[in-house]
């Protein structure tokens, strides 16, 4: 395996990572990213370990995973998209309850059902004023 600088990474070493979390084995991994299709499994099954045990490597691996993660979420406007589509096409084709759930759901994301603030003012009236209010009217 190449040496490199500390903290950096080789070519195979990110090759080896990017595998790893598309759901490759470690070893499977180990044995494309560093072209040894011809090692013995225990070559393998050390190698991938100490790649596994690698800081810049474990870093990495949390770097590419968060990257997957953030990539899998579809954004706020791809959601709103997908529903302004669904609504559309379930009203081509009919669909009018399943168009006016697509609605709804864009509606409560767009915040639309939201209550409206209202401002009231509120005079402090004391117990004895509230009596003689009630007494005289």
């Amino acid at each position: 395996m190449a040496r490199v600088k500390k903290g950096e990474l080789t070519e195979a070493q990110r090759e080896w990572c990017r595998l790893v979390v598309s759901g490759v084995s470690k070893g499977d991994a180990y044995r494309k990213a560093f072209n040894k299709s011809g090692a013995s499994a225990a070559a393998v099954s050390k190698a991938a370990n100490r790649l596994s045990n690698n800081a810049g490597i474990l870093s990495y691996l949390s770097d590419l995973r968060a990257l997957a993660d953030r990539k899998a979420i579809l954004s706020r406007e791809e959601r709103m998209r997908m529903l302004s589509s669904s609504a559309s096409l379930c009203a081509e084709g009919g669909q009018v309850q399943d168009m006016v759930r697509c609605i709804a759901e864009l509606n409560k994301m767009d915040g639309a059902y939201e209550p409206e603030k209202v401002a009231m003012e509120v005079q402090a009236l004391s117990v004895s004023a509230v009596l003689a209010e009630v007494l005289e009217g």
